[in-house]
């Protein structure tokens, strides 16, 4: 009988190893600087090959000439110079730091259009999907990514100008108050809106049908959990904002020990709501002692539900700071959303997919919603992660350059100066901080000082504005960043709100303005700020071209009957339900309201119409031009 010898194992065998290793895995640019500091800085080829992580061989080839210095592969040779591609990766990096990036077929159609500047391709023959591959091979430190979709506000609000002013601000109040070894009265408070109708996780399938199914409850309602902790790590018990006009026991069904909730109209907190929540929930479980000197921290944004005198004072009252965050940068400054809310959307998500298969006739309602949302957050604002929320924040310890740099990138594009469109070079990060290697930044800081018009012409063209936006004065521009309940800031705050109120919230009806407004016969009484019955409304307004809005407060208080018959409703239409049409006078300083048909000869206004009221002793309709 015939015995086989038992061969070693092949998969274990160094030879086959070495195959196995990715192919060229390392950047051409590390390979072009290697080769530069051997021929221009005579370094050795093992010195060089070993510094910037280079197989020696592949060095010593191109040192000696057998291979082009420039080529990064065996066959044809590509469609650019090592140099040219440079310069398209470059760029590449520069506007994905910009938040304005490529997608694959744009940067197929950049690269096309740089080629056929350099009379490399014609228009007739652009490049392929194929080139994109190859060009990605060469490149290991590009890859196509997902890109975190950031809103505008929050780009050009998260300057590293603001950030810093915060930063040094927060340092000057946790040194006054004593708060830099005290994490347990560093508190942060954050609101989470959730939804029935919650988003499905992946789930597992066949891989040869279509992609699959998740029922959802396929309800729209909107309840509101109000999230706190400190720097130690201690949370307090959630608090729930549920939509409706009285609170019932049973919305709390399943909930923690703790837990309380009201009702609002919306179901989104606003200032009533912030002020019962503070005074009767969170105040119930600071468990820290609280004195003039040492008072405890609370950050939280700058929402106008956040912001009023009577919440100030009272916090002053309970030696509670509060501290508002730098306006739209809560995406990188506020500890809950950093590393709390979003473990805990991903927990709600996953527990309603549970809750949805167990109840599958039923659903998820109004009901359901607390007991989900209790166990999703006892998870998610674990110890571990509102420490960790805190540090990522820079709030404890204390550190200023938490924020990755490249957060400000496009804040300094959108922000620069208008009347010199023309970026410096120094004013963005370097290209390094996007790959790893291969970056061609000069010495000082700089980019490559020579780069193809089309790229920087792109680049340029980042934050350009047609005209500087005039900046007006808000509530934002007051507290962001500051410490509500001192002193000096207290006083804008008043200050604000009072120059708020007797600056007037509508601008003046303009005298060439005309409008129509239809309304039921049988409508009671109007207001004492509209014109007739205005909460009938159904035709059209024509606001006059130099206004920028117009609303039912522009009108004059007086004009609330017909100046011919005295009436709200004509005679002939006192009993009937059908609709009336008013026309609105436009002869200077007027502005009487006329029934139209039934008291004045007009029986229809069209939009360039001008219309006179027979007060006037006038023809009621006028020629276009007068």
């Amino acid at each position: 009988m015939w015995k086989v010898k038992a061969l070693p194992n092949m998969c274990t065998s160094p030879l086959l190893q070495s195959r196995t290793t990715s192919y060229r895995n390392y950047s051409p640019t590390a390979l072009s600087k290697a080769f530069c500091l051997v021929i221009d800085e005579n370094g050795s080829v093992g010195g060089a090959a070993r510094r910037y992580g280079v197989p020696e061989s592949t060095l010593r080839d191109r040192v000696l000439g057998k291979v082009d210095p420039e080529a990064t592969r065996s066959g044809p040779a590509p469609v650019f110079s090592l140099e040219e591609e440079n310069n398209l990766v470059d760029h590449l990096k520069k506007m994905a730091l910009l938040g304005y990036g490529y997608s694959r077929a744009e940067v197929i159609d950049t690269a096309t259009i740089y080629a056929v500047s350099l009379n490399k391709r014609d228009e007739d023959h652009p490049l392929s999907l194929k080139w994109f591959r190859n060009f990605m091979t060469r490149w290991p430190e590009l890859s196509v990514k997902k890109p975190r979709s950031l809103d505008l506000y929050r780009a050009k609000a998260t300057s590293e100008e603001v950030v810093m002013a915060y930063f040094a601000k927060l340092d000057e109040m946790l040194t006054k108050y004593k708060l830099k070894d005290a994490p347990e009265r560093i508190f942060n408070v954050d609101e989470k809106g959730l939804k029935q109708n919650h988003s499905p996780p992946f789930i597992v399938g066949s891989s040869s049908s279509s992609t699959p199914l998740a029922v959802t409850s396929g309800r729209g309602m909107t309840v509101t959990i109000i999230g706190a902790g400190n720097a130690l790590g201690q949370q307090v018990p959630p608090y729930f904002v549920f939509p409706g006009q009285r609170m019932r026991q049973e919305l709390l069904n399943g909930c923690l020990p703790g837990t309380d909730g009201t009702v609002s109209e919306s179901g989104w907190s606003n200032t009533a709501v912030f002020m019962t929540y503070l005074s009767t929930h969170f105040l119930k479980y600071v468990t820290a002692s609280r004195t003039e000197d040492e008072p405890i921290l609370l950050l939280y944004d700058g929402h106008r539900s956040h912001i009023n005198l009577p919440l100030i004072d009272w916090a002053r009252d309970q030696h509670i700071l509060l501290f508002v965050l730098p306006a739209h940068t809560s995406h990188v400054l506020q500890p809950l959303d950093l590393a709390c809310f979003g473990p805990f959307e991903k927990i709600y998500n996953s527990l309603c997919h549970r809750q949805m298969r167990a109840n599958s006739t039923t659903g998820i309602d109004r009901y359901s919603v607390c007991e989900i949302a209790c166990n999703a957050y006892t998870k998610a604002l674990s110890p571990e992660n509102l420490r960790s929320s805190f540090k990522k924040g820079g709030i404890y310890p204390l550190n200023s350059g938490v924020v990755d740099r490249a957060m400000y990138a496009p804040a300094r594009a959108l922000n620069k100066c208008t009347s010199n469109p023309a970026t410096k070079e120094g004013d963005f990060p370097q290209v390094s901080e996007v790959g790893p290697q291969g970056d061609h930044s000069s010495a000082d800081g700089g980019l490559h000082d020579v780069r193809p018009d089309l790229f920087k012409e792109r680049e340029d063209s980042i934050g350009q504005r047609k005209k500087v936006p005039k900046k007006r004065r808000c509530l934002s521009s007051v507290v962001s960043g500051k410490p509500i309940t001192e002193e000096v800031c207290r006083n804008k705050i008043a200050a604000y709100q009072a120059e708020s109120k007797k600056t007037p919230t509508s601008r003046p009806l303009k005298t060439k303005a005309k409008k129509v407004y239809t309304i039921s016969s049988q409508q009671s009484q109007p207001g004492p700020s509209s014109p007739p019955a205005l909460q009938h409304i159904i035709a059209s307004t024509r606001a006059p071209p130099s206004s920028d809005n117009d609303s039912a407060s522009d009108i004059d208080d007086t004009a609330d009957k017909c100046c011919v018959c005295r009436r709200v409703r004509p005679i002939e239409l006192a009993e009937s339900i059908y609709f009336t049409s008013w026309g609105q006078c436009m002869f200077e300083n007027c502005m009487h309201w006329t029934h139209i048909k039934y008291c004045c000869s007009v029986t229809r206004l069209r939009a360039k119409d001008t219309f006179y009221c027979p007060c006037h002793g006038l023809p009621c309709l006028q020629p276009a031009d007068q």
